[in-house]
């Protein structure tokens, strides 16, 4: 029957989509994780370089 098929195609169609946004999704975790890592060290090596130049 046409609208089986049809059916068929849709949920295969889902189907890719989801996968695609599960990978978009652990895609951005992952740098989002990475940033954060980036930030705490350039803050980090801000807070030292800052106690490095105050006069003593």
């Amino acid at each position: 029957m046409i609208s089986d098929k049809l059916g068929v195609q849709l949920q295969a169609q889902v189907d890719t989509a989801v996968a695609e946004l599960a990978r978009l999704t652990n895609f951005i975790q992952e740098k989002t994780a990475e940033n954060n890592a980036l930030r705490r060290d350039i803050a980090a090596l801000r807070q030292k370089l800052a106690s490095q130049i105050q006069p003593a």
